[in-house]
Order: structure tokens, then C-alpha cells, then sequence
């Protein structure tokens, strides 16, 4: 019983010794890109009115490596661009000319995907492009 007690009271001082910190969303995401990261592949995604007109699977052999880092720079091969979370932590822009604004539908433990997607109506015609790029670690 007192080894019981013991443990239990351990448990408890060090459950209330820990520093709670607490993040909003761009800071949580912020502090989870920093870091290397393998990109094997993306998808390229072209319809037209709702039909596909191009599906195509481009894979990295090897895999691309790329770094997030803590200065908020997004650094591939030698070049170096600059990144911006918005304050909801969905949206990640790249300081690129003109800006490139991709979306975050997930962020997990060891990989996270981003989508650049646009849509051009010309005439009666809708055309939507969308790139799906996943990052391992």
C-alpha cells in the first residue's frame, strides 16, 4: 500500500511540474514543419467541368529532401524561399513571385500534405488545377 501511495504522489507532482504552454495554431504548426522532410511524389490533378482531363503521379528518385527552417524559410536543393502560416494554422503562403498559397488539410505525427489548387472559368468552360504534395520524415 505505501509503494501505492508513493507512486501515485509521484505521478501527481510530476503531472503538475510540467510547463503548460499554450500554442495557437500557427505557432503549433510553425514549430512542427521546422525540420527535414522527404517528398517522394506529388499529384497533379487537371478538370474540366468536372471531368478529368490529366491525373498524373510524379515520383522522386530518390525522394527530394527539403527543410523547414526556424528563420521560416523553405530551403530545396539551393534555393531558399521564405513561408508565412496564416493565424488559423490551414494556410501556408510561399513568398514566391507572384505568392503561392497552399493548404494544409493535415498535419500528423510523421508526415503532413499540402494543396495548391485554382479555378479559371473561361467562357462556359470551368477548369480546376490542383498539385497534392505530401512530406514524410
Amino acid at each position: 500500500m505505501y509503494k501505492l501511495r508513493y507512486i501515485l504522489l509521484c505521478i501527481a507532482l510530476l503531472g503538475f511540474s510540467c510547463k503548460r504552454e499554450k500554442l495557437d495554431d500557427q505557432q503549433f504548426v510553425q514549430k512542427y514543419l521546422i525540420g527535414k522532410w522527404n517528398t517522394p511524389f506529388y499529384v497533379k490533378i487537371d478538370l474540366k467541368n468536372g471531368d478529368t482531363l490529366k491525373k498524373d503521379t510524379v515520383k522522386f528518385k530518390p525522394a527530394d529532401t527539403i527543410f523547414f527552417t526556424p528563420s521560416q524559410k523553405f530551403v530545396k536543393h539551393n534555393d531558399s524561399i521564405g513561408f508565412q502560416i496564416d493565424a488559423a494554422g490551414e494556410n501556408i503562403t510561399f513568398m514566391t513571385n507572384p505568392d503561392s498559397t497552399w493548404y494544409i488539410p493535415y498535419v500528423r505525427t510523421t508526415y503532413f500534405k499540402l494543396i495548391h489548387s485554382r479555378k479559371v472559368v473561361s467562357g462556359n468552360d470551368t477548369f480546376y488545377y490542383s498539385i497534392e504534395q505530401q512530406f514524410y520524415r
